[in-house]
C-alpha cells in the first residue's frame, strides 16, 4: 500500500481547510466571550496530531486496524472505494470539521463565493454531529477536489463524524474504535490547552446547568475510556509507543458519586 509522502493538504485549499479552525476562533471570541472551553481550535489540532502521528507508523505497526477498516469500508462501498491516500485526506476532512455542529448551525455563502458561519447562540452537543456533517458536506462541496472524488469522500466523511459521538452502536463497524480513539484519547494526550478541563465544565454547565457527573471518571476520562475502547492492553501499550505518549496516572482522590458541574467549576475558579 503507497503512502503519499508530500502529506494530505496539497489536496485541499488551505484557506478552505483553514476556515473550521478560524470560525472557532470567532466563536470562542465573539459568541463565548474569551471563557475557556473545549470544543475549540485546540482540541481539533490534539486530534489531528494524533491521528497524523498514527499515520506515519501505519505502514509498520496498527494496532487500531486502520488498513484492515478501509478494506471493510471499500467492500461495503464497491463503488467508491478509497484508495490510502484518499482515506488520509478523508480523515482530515472529518478530523477537521468534526465539532463544528457544537458552535455551528449553518454556513451562508455570499454573493463572491465567500462561506460565512451562522453560529449557534452558546455550545450545543446536542445534536451536534448531524449538523457537523452538514456543515462538512458543504464545505467539501466547496472543496477543489474532483467532482467524482467528493463522491467518494463525502459518505466516509459523513460516517467518520457520525461516529465520534460517546458510544457505538457497533464496534465493529469500519472506523468506530479508530476514530473515538483520535477524538477522545488522542485530544487528552495531545491537547495544549490547560483550561480544557474547566471549559469542558462550562460548556456543559451551560448546556444543562443541573447536570451531574462523577469527578473521578470525569478528571480520569482518558485513562478509563481507553480501557474501555481498547481492552486489549498489548494494542494500546503499542498505540503508546506510536504516540510516544505515557499512559496518564490515576487521579485516585476525586470521588466516584454523582456531583453537580456547578461544584466542580467552583472548585476549578479557586
Amino acid at each position: 500500500m503507497e503512502q503519499d509522502t508530500q502529506g494530505i493538504e496539497h489536496q485541499i485549499p488551505p484557506e478552505l481547510l483553514s476556515l473550521p479552525l478560524n470560525w472557532h476562533d470567532t466563536f470562542n471570541a465573539e459568541v463565548w466571550k474569551g471563557k475557556a472551553s473545549f470544543h475549540n481550535r485546540y482540541h481539533v489540532e490534539a486530534v489531528e496530531a494524533a491521528n497524523e502521528t498514527y499515520l506515519k507508523q501505519a505502514e509498520l505497526r496498527d494496532p487500531l486496524d486502520l488498513k484492515g477498516n478501509l478494506e471493510r469500508w471499500n467492500k461495503t462501498h464497491p463503488q467508491a472505494s478509497l484508495t490510502w491516500d484518499e482515506l488520509k485526506t478523508t480523515l482530515q476532512w472529518a478530523i477537521r470539521c468534526h465539532d463544528l455542529g457544537n458552535i455551528m448551525g449553518s454556513l451562508r455563502k455570499g454573493e463572491t463565493g465567500e462561506l460565512s458561519p451562522i453560529f449557534l447562540d452558546t455550545y450545543r452537543a446536542n445534536q451536534s454531529e448531524q449538523r457537523s456533517q452538514r456543515l462538512a458536506q458543504i464545505l467539501m462541496t466547496e472543496s477543489n477536489l474532483p467532482q467524482e472524488q467528493k463522491q467518494k469522500l463525502i459518505p466516509l466523511v459523513h460516517h467518520l463524524i457520525g461516529e465520534t459521538v460517546y458510544q457505538p452502536k457497533d464496534r465493529a463497524v469500519p472506523f468506530a474504535i479508530y476514530i473515538r480513539v483520535m477524538d477522545q484519547i488522542g485530544n487528552g494526550l495531545f491537547c495544549r490547552d490547560p483550561q480544557r478541563e474547566k471549559g469542558l465544565l462550562l460548556e456543559m454547565s451551560n448546556e444543562k446547568p443541573t447536570a451531574t457527573i462523577s469527578p473521578y471518571a470525569f478528571y480520569n476520562f482518558t485513562r478509563d475510556r481507553l480501557t474501555n475502547l481498547l481492552p486489549n492492553r498489548k494494542k494500546w501499550k503499542e498505540l503508546f509507543r506510536i504516540w510516544k505518549k505515557p499512559l496518564p496516572v490515576e487521579q485516585a482522590a476525586y470521588p466516584k458519586e454523582p456531583r453537580l458541574i456547578s461544584d466542580l467549576l467552583a472548585t476549578e475558579n479557586k
